[in-house]
């Protein structure tokens, strides 16, 4: 058997040598010559111990090549001003007739890295780093609940370390934990993300099975993170909230005092800008005023108000028909020139509409209505 390396395993990423019966090289690929510095005028035809010179020298080399097909050896080669470490694997070779005609030598730097080695590494370094400082801790288990990994910051919280948990059954160390039930249903096969608050500390929680090829749960791995000071803010900031609503409340109810000034007569007096949001504000109040006071009178005042827009004035104008709906008449008192333009440019009836220029005349037309006999 005679193996041509030029056209097998030229661009392979790892180091192929034919060596001969007598240990000379005479072939190799791309990868051999740069680990190994060959040179074809001066290299083939060497023995292995004279370019590769390992602990043992030649009767090492020579003890590998006639071991059996698939024998390994692992040693560090020195040379010049290199040093690097291989494992090196045989395939013997044989002749027509059967006889030995050397091997093929195949090596692997092993302080080289593959890609896949380097990604598993960098995994293995990325969970180290979150389960060092992050306030978690991930567990691992068997099908039948038997921990295989439980490591993290988050188990100081249990009171627990790592090795507390080795070897140990999560279903029979913690029988009464309310999560038990979904640890079970996640060796079935189910995910789940649950919260649970325990010693005092807010968790949420994690389950994800592990399949094989075939479908079967072979893990389960549990993830549970301490949000213990999240749902801290998180009730501080409702908290600030709430105060900032009631205070806005209280801001409103200020800004749209309503004032009974006579028996079954209230008032608004309405002051500065008037826009759509804060009428629908006033509507609300006032018309919670009427109906609990049993008024017969609302009068709406408007000397402190310069303008209103279209909208404004449509709103002002459906809060008098709402408080006659409730048994009450509604009267406007205080109009200015640029806010009558606007009610009129609406195109609305106002044959129906109380309007009175001061809120005296307004309190007087309120008081002469209620007289015996009106």
């Amino acid at each position: 058997m005679n193996l041509d390396v030029s056209d097998v395993l030229q661009q392979a990423p790892f180091v192929v040598l034919r060596i001969d019966a007598d240990a000379r090289i005479l072939d190799w690929n791309d990868e051999a010559g740069a680990l190994l510095g060959l040179d074809p005028a001066r290299d083939r035809g060497r023995t292995l111990a004279e370019r590769v010179p390992v602990e043992g020298g030649d009767v090492a080399w020579r003890g590998l090549l006639g071991a059996a097909r698939g024998a390994r050896r692992t040693w560090t080669t020195r040379r010049d001003d290199r040093t690097f470490t291989c494992t090196w694997l045989v395939q013997p070779l044989r002749d027509p007739t059967g006889a030995p005609a050397g091997a093929m030598l195949y090596g692997r730097d092993v302080n080289v890295e593959t890609e896949t080695e380097r990604r598993i590494h960098l995994e293995r370094t990325a969970l180290r780093a979150i389960l060092d400082n992050l306030a978690l801790s991930v567990w691992i288990i068997d099908p039948k609940g038997d921990y295989l990994f439980a490591e993290g910051k988050g188990l100081a919280h249990f009171g627990l370390t790592p090795d507390m948990l080795a070897g140990g059954n999560i279903l029979t160390a913690f029988p009464d934990n309310p999560a038990t039930e979904t640890i079970r249903a996640g060796l079935s096969g189910q995910h789940a993300h649950y919260p649970s608050v325990e010693a005092g500390y807010d968790f949420e929680n994690w389950q994800i099975p592990v399949r094989a090829r075939g479908g079967e749960v072979t893990a389960l791995v549990g993830v549970t993170l301490d949000v213990t000071e999240m749902r801290r803010n998180e009730r501080e900031l409702q908290t600030r909230l709430e105060q900032i609503e009631r205070q806005q409340q209280a801001i409103r109810e200020l800004s749209t005092p309503i004032i009974q000034v006579w028996d079954h007569v209230l008032t608004l007096p309405i002051i500065g800008l008037v826009d759509s949001v804060r009428t629908a504000e006033i509507m609300d109040s006032l018309l919670q005023a009427v109906a609990r006071s049993r008024a017969r009178f609302a009068i709406l005042d408007l000397t402190g108000v310069d303008v209103v827009d279209t909208g404004t004035a449509s709103h002002l104008l459906g809060l008098i028909r709402a408080i006659r709906l409730l048994g009450a008449e509604g009267i406007l008192t205080g109009i200015h020139p640029n806010i009558a333009q606007t009610i009129v440019a609406l195109g609305f009836d106002l044959s129906g509409l109380v309007v009175r220029s001061t809120l005296s005349e307004a309190l007087r037309f309120c008081i002469a209505q209620m007289q015996p006999g009106r």
